[in-house]
C-alpha cells in the first residue's frame, strides 16, 4: 500500500467541485418537500 494518492488540479477546482456538491445536495433533500408540497 504504497501508492500515492490523486490530487486536485488546483484549489479552484476543488472549491468548484465543493460547491457543486453542496448544491446538488441541497437540492436533493428539497425535492422531495416541495413535491409532496405541491401535490406531486
Amino acid at each position: 500500500m504504497d501508492r500515492e494518492r490523486e490530487r486536485w488540479t488546483s484549489r479552484s477546482a476543488f472549491i468548484f467541485a465543493a460547491i457543486g456538491s453542496a448544491i446538488g445536495l441541497g437540492n436533493l433533500w428539497r425535492f422531495p418537500y416541495l413535491a409532496y408540497r405541491y401535490g406531486g
